[in-house]
């Protein structure tokens, strides 16, 4: 793996809140980065958070479980719906310049062909965003909450 990949996580689980549930999908931008050691994923969007593990798969599922117990805290604390949706909105927006301007400088190094990743799903649009809905009634349609790691290209 080269020193620094940018890639998209895909995080969704259904997530308790007080008198409510609630369904959240998002397609998180990291850095993925070895150190010689240790596989780090670098939170962009959003970007308070970051993990690692011994190969990329492992620090794929501390990314994910960093994010859970995250989440179920802003479900924990929200007092409604609307509170919770605009608490989760509001981490995966917050970032800042410096690291954004690494996310593009390691996108653009891919695009050039000074970096690839061979057998890594491509992406080349920007799928970041992050959906929050409310669940009434029904039960999650499982493609709803595929998680996945891609090469943003």
């Amino acid at each position: 793996m080269p020193n620094k990949l940018p890639l998209y996580f895909t995080y969704a689980d259904v997530i308790p809140g007080r008198r409510f549930a609630a369904g959240v999908r998002m397609v998180a931008r990291v850095i993925a980065e070895h150190d010689g050691e240790k596989y780090w994923l670098n939170g962009v969007n959003p970007g308070a958070v970051t993990e690692s593990g011994l190969d990329i798969n492992s620090a794929a599922l501390n990314l994910r479980n960093a994010l859970r117990t995250i989440l179920f805290g802003f479900g924990a604390e929200a007092t409604d719906f609307e509170d919770f949706r605009a608490q989760v909105i509001r981490f995966f927006d917050e970032t800042d310049p410096l690291t954004v301007a690494e996310w593009n400088a390691t996108r653009e190094a891919v695009r050039s062909g000074q970096v690839d990743q061979p057998g890594m799903a491509r992406v080349t649009d920007d799928p970041a965003q992050v959906h929050v809905d409310e669940i009434q009634n029904r039960a999650p349609k499982p493609e709803e909450y595929a998680e996945q790691l891609q090469f943003a290209a």
